[in-house]
């Protein structure tokens, strides 16, 4: 059977949904449930890409980063799931205060499973923590969800990796009830403060819709690897066939639509397909700086048939670019692109970044504020920025990217500015005087050496060591890993204040040509400031860095990292 783009787009234009099952292969082999996703492990399971609101508008969610693989012999249902943790934390920032079993498990970061077989009113409902702790119930619809029976033979498995949570399940299907020819199943993800999220959107995520699968042998397997970054205004699907019969060809087709669900305003701004054979991968790319909703539709055919394997669409709207830096203006200008000001006024300074339109790369752009003019330099590959320097005296002075205007920044003088309370050098008790012998400096219950890159390369508590390695800087440098730092010959130079009240210290680290120099000050409390600056780097593309801090962990269990941006 042929389809032709016409066919297909006129479909999408007259408000099509595709209503058929999703084709679930029956696997041959099982994975194994310890947390732990393998590369291949899930290749016979059928896998969603992103998490949407659970409002009948099917809108990507904003923390909806992430996967759901579904993956069944028949008897036994796996799902895994690959979602953002809070930060890169070594447990990812996740709360996880409930440890009894059916305790309310999706007050913390949990991850929820719905599943209904034969009969449709019959629900399982599932939540798991961090933990592994397990909520699960049975209910029939509309009536109140049972907490005390308990799935017979459940198991789970979890990590966290890099600021990934990874969670696997295995549910015995018969302990549920019937399933004769597939199922229906919704996995979703919640925690305090980004509400619940589903791959099916559901004012109900568990009474309501749900993804209906019909499974086979010798089905294709369907991955959605990845959809881009829709809140950045990059969709960028990829598909994959990862398990089907040898030689078998599917139709992969990708279309973004201006206007959600129920409003169509601008027609199909991307419309890609390919043909698919098993083992192969579809990809296609449209990027827009619009901030109107848009709607992506993923379809998979068998080629001989016809018949639709797989289908996924939601919408999603291209968010500010702040992220958690609050904008103090925000603008797009036609034929320069996307224009983001960030004005620190206790500083005075403003932060001019423009992304330009996808094809185009002005030649010049320049930001004039109170008279001067300020260029624009290329950073990164992909924005325009600039740190200008702003009237020191209060007022206000308009902002201009040459004859545009884009927003009137604004310093006022309050009570507090100026203001000398708090400041006096004094030393409070407990706290006594450092003292200092060479790169060693001692406050209340503590002692730091420091090595030539001015960072501790021990630090002594009550007499006992907290760090398991000196301190160092890893660095992301043109795609490469370096390393600044850990063990060197060199001692830090470090002098303390006359009362004691803070030291000074200065040290550097070289790697890959490249130098950080290292200026602190250690107060008496034993706080260290540190300010860093780079040379040798020009040139380079310096895409992260880190300061790592080698604990103990028997030293330090409870230890909170708190990341900045």
């Amino acid at each position: 059977m042929r389809f032709s783009l016409i066919t297909i787009l006129a479909a999408l234009s007259a408000g099509m949904c595709f209503a058929s099952p999703i084709v679930l292969p029956l696997a041959k082999t099982h994975p194994v449930v310890d947390g732990v996703i393998g590369e291949r492990e899930y290749d016979e399971g059928v896998r969603f890409c992103g998490f949407l609101k659970t409002a009948s508008d099917e809108r990507l969610a904003d923390f909806g980063e992430g996967t759901a693989t579904f993956l069944t012999d028949g008897k036994t249902l796996f799902v895994a799931w690959r979602v953002k943790a809070r930060n890169v934390d070594f447990d990812g920032g996740l709360r996880t205060a409930v440890t009894r079993r059916d305790g309310p498990v999706w007050d913390d970061d949990a991850l929820e499973l719905v599943i209904v077989g034969d009969d449709p009113d019959r629900i399982a409902h599932f939540a798991f923590n961090a933990l592994g702790t397990v909520y699960d119930s049975l209910s029939q619809r509309g009536a109140k969800a049972d907490p005390s029976w308990n799935c017979e033979g459940i198991a789970v498995g979890g990590r966290v990796n890099r600021g990934w949570w990874e969670f696997e399940v295995s549910v015995p299907l018969g302990s549920i009830g019937t399933f004769t020819g597939g199922l229906k199943a919704n996995a979703g993800r919640g925690g305090p403060g980004i509400g619940t999220m589903s791959v099916n959107a559901a004012c109900q995520h568990i009474q309501g819709p749900k993804v209906e699968f019909a499974w086979r042998r010798d089905a294709p397997a369907v991955h959605v690897e990845l959809i881009g970054s829709p809140l950045e205004g990059v969709w960028a699907p990829i598909v994959a066939i990862t398990s089907a019969k040898p030689g078998a060809r599917y139709r992969v087709d990708a279309f973004v639509c201006e206007g959600s669900a129920r409003q169509d305003t601008g027609g199909v701004r991307l419309a890609e397909g390919g043909t698919v054979e098993t083992g192969g991968k579809f990809s296609a790319r449209f990027e827009t700086r619009s901030r109107v909703d848009h709607r992506m539709e993923l379809t998979v055919r068998d080629v001989e048939s016809g018949e639709v394997v797989f289908s996924e669409s939601f919408c999603a709207r291209r968010a500010p670019r702040g992220g958690d830096v609050p904008v103090t203006a925000e603008k797009d200008v036609p034929g320069l692109g996307e224009v983001q000001v960030f004005h620190y006024p206790g500083m005075n300074r403003v932060r001019v970044n423009v992304y330009p339109q996808p094809g185009k790369e002005p030649s010049a752009i320049v930001a004039k504020i109170g008279g001067k003019e300020f260029p624009l330099k290329m950073m990164d590959g992909k924005r325009y920025t600039v740190l200008a320097e702003t009237p020191s005296e209060p007022g206000k002075c308009a902002l201009e990217l040459g004859s545009v205007p884009i927003c009137v920044l604004e310093k006022k003088r309050w009570e507090w500015d100026g203001h000398a309370l708090g400041t006096e050098r004094v030393i409070v008790p407990p706290f006594k005087p450092i003292s200092a012998k060479g790169s060693v400096a001692d406050v209340i219950l503590r002692s730091y050496r420091f090595g030539g890159t001015g960072l501790p390369e021990s630090i002594e508590a009550l007499g006992r060591e907290m760090l398991a390695a000196p301190v160092y800087f890893e660095a992301v440098v043109d795609g490469r890993p370096v390393v600044f730092g850990g063990q060197t010959p060199e001692k830090a130079r470090l002098s303390v204040a006359a009362d004691g009240y803070d030291a000074e210290l200065a040290g550097k680290a070289v790697a890959d040509r490249i130098t950080i120099f290292a200026k602190g000050k250690l107060e008496y409390d034993g706080f260290l400031y540190g300010t860093y600056s780079f040379s040798g780097a020009e040139g380079k593309n310096v895409d992260k860095l880190t300061l790592v801090v080698p604990l103990k962990d028997a030293e330090a269990p409870l230890m909170h990292i708190c990341m900045a941006d």
